[in-house]
């Protein structure tokens, strides 16, 4: 941003071409700052996985989910991710998380900032299914 400025101020770019470096800015650089933003502010900031549980730090404090009391994992991922092609359209289809839906109704979340491949250490760590949900702008929601 503080280049765009930069450069802006300084070689005074047609109007055309300012109008157009704005458009790219807003659609490619704005979605992306707030998904990570908002990954960064829901999720949990540290997560053990442990033989029979998972420890994760949320909400200023450490939280013990035994695997059977986990009654559903679901994981928002764009549809690009999830069919493994190496080409993407944006940036932020890197993003994804994991909602962890326990027996006494609470819900747990767990960002791929954490982990690029989350999904893949809860499958094989626990043997557990997760629920594939496609998502284009994977933002957290809590419930």
């Amino acid at each position: 941003m503080i280049i765009f400025l930069l450069w802006a101020v300084e070689w005074r770019p047609s109007t055309g071409m300012t109008v157009l470096l704005i458009f790219i800015f807003v659609t490619l650089i704005v979605p992306l700052l707030l998904i990570h933003v908002n990954h960064y502010t829901q999720d949990a900031k540290a997560l053990t996985l442990l033989k029979d549980r998972i420890e994760l730090y949320d909400n200023g404090k450490l939280t013990s989910i035994d695997v059977k009391e986990i009654s559903t994992m679901l994981v928002y991922k764009s549809p690009t991710k999830f069919s493994n092609i190496g080409l993407q359209s944006f940036s932020f289809e890197d993003y994804f998380y994991l909602e962890i839906n326990t027996l006494q109704g609470r819900k747990y979340y767990v960002s791929s900032l954490l982990s690029d491949k989350i999904d893949k250490l809860f499958e094989q760590q626990y043997m557990l299914n997760l629920i594939p949900v496609s998502t284009y702008y994977p933002i957290i929601v809590r419930s």
